[in-house]
């Protein structure tokens, strides 16, 4: 990635006391100190003043220079926190006053720690202050904070005897548009998961969870693989249950011991009530009525409210409608809860969408004679309300007059939202 360099503004004034001439006998001056007797850093709202002197590396009592001071102001620059840094120093005999003028940079992005389990989150952040300490566990987008920190992390392993790197990454959405945050991981030395334990489930739910997370065991902590793991595989096993309210906490650990690196996991959870389901309404449905599609659901009144069963079947139904053209259609289940009664009441907001039309066919890879002979056999014309589920079927029966079994063929459907139309391509691939 590209990091923006700040401007580093430097203003040096001197000031020292200059002889006055008199009519009298000239009289000897006390020479100016180089002694630093005070440090002032002002501009910040971000920062104590306490913070702010302990980071330019200044101590009162020590010698001051222009070099030093200069040094001072580039370290407070290179940490990016800042988007001008200004100093200026007076001399007296009493000693060096130097001040520094500082404004904070507007943004800073969270630090994650994904797997450096030898100490607590509260403690690494501690160790990692006592050498930075403008870091609060933010980091601004620019500047060497970002792998600064990574060298301080693995200096902390190196100082416990475990030999290991520590690799500083940007966090982006999918879309990689932006960063969002920057994570630190530790590379080069196993960190075995020794036990997984579920604070706050039930006896029940706990020997399920237990049994689920059994893939865990031995594999290597990963505080984002864990919290993948809990959306993933062990929150759906609530939602079949009923538990719709369940809620897994961020993984907690015990500190590894540096000899073994052995972790015991922990997945604090919540599970809230337990639901039946009441009863099920449609609101935004005209090309299908309600009674038909409360057919296709599997879940049912008075049983357990499964909710994964219900967006299965809300999947099902998602793609009846394509059948018919509509291929935007969205189902969104809206949950109405009775605690009292321990029942939950769902209202399925359907949004159909825009009907479309049979676009193009586009032929990939097939023969020319085959190609001939699927044109003759296709019979869903341009124009014709589409059908996601015809070129299935259509494939289903062309392998029957064909043998196709050399061909690995797969079907892509392009819908332009301009023309409301969509484009089927079959592409065959020879084995």
């Amino acid at each position: 990635m590209h990091f923006r360099n700040f401007a580093l503004a430097l203003a040096l004034i001197s000031a020292p006391l200059c002889a006055q001439t008199h009519s009298a006998p000239a009289q000897k001056f006390a020479k100016n100190s180089n002694r630093i007797t005070e440090i002032v850093v002002s501009g910040s709202t971000r920062f104590q003043p306490a913070e702010l002197v302990s980071a330019t590396g200044l101590k009162i009592g020590e010698d001051g220079t222009d070099e030093k001071f200069q040094t001072s102001a580039g370290l407070l620059a290179a940490s990016g926190m800042f988007t001008d840094v200004i100093y200026s120093w007076v001399s007296s005999p009493q000693g060096l006053r130097v001040e520094f003028k500082v404004q904070d940079v507007a943004t800073l992005l969270p630090a994650q720690f994904d797997n450096f389990v030898w100490m607590t989150r509260d403690d690494l952040l501690r160790a990692l202050r006592q050498r930075r300490p403008l870091f609060t566990g933010e980091i601004p987008n620019a500047g060497e904070m970002y792998t600064q920190l990574g060298g301080d992390m693995q200096a902390i392993l190196a100082d416990m005897h475990v030999n290991a790197t520590v690799k500083a990454n940007p966090v982006t959405p999918q879309n990689g548009a932006l960063i969002i945050g920057f994570q630190y991981t530790v590379e080069g030395v196993s960190i075995p998961i020794r036990t997984v334990d579920f604070p706050g489930a039930t006896p029940e739910m706990a020997a399920i969870l237990k049994q689920t997370s059994e893939t865990k065991i031995d594999s290597d902590y990963s505080e984002g693989a864990l919290l993948a793991f809990t959306r993933l595989d062990l929150l759906p096993q609530y939602m079949t249950r009923g538990y719709l309210h369940a809620r897994f906490q961020a993984p907690e650990f015990t500190p590894a011991d540096p000899a073994t690196n052995l972790v015991a996991v922990r997945l604090p959870v919540q599970e809230g009530l337990c639901y039946e389901l009441k009863d099920v309404q449609w609101s935004g449905n005209t090309a299908y009525p309600a009674q038909e599609l409360a057919k296709i659901l599997k879940v049912k009144s008075g049983k357990v409210a499964n909710k994964v069963q219900l967006d299965d079947d809300l999947g099902a139904i998602s793609k009846i409608y394509g059948t018919r053209g509509y291929m935007r259609a969205r189902l969104k289940a809206v949950p109405t809860f009775h605690d009292q009664e321990k029942t939950v009441s769902f209202l399925i907001e359907v949004t159909e969408g825009d009907q479309y039309r049979m676009g193009n066919v586009r032929l990939e890879g097939a023969s020319e004679a085959l190609a001939k002979k699927i044109q003759e056999l296709w019979k869903l014309p341009a124009g014709n309300v589409f059908d996601s589920s015809y070129a299935s079927f259509f494939l289903s029966g062309l392998g029957q007059q064909f043998d196709l079994r050399a061909y690995r063929i797969s079907i892509r459907d392009t819908v332009n939202d301009a023309s409301k139309t969509v484009d089927v391509s079959l592409r065959f691939v020879a084995h």
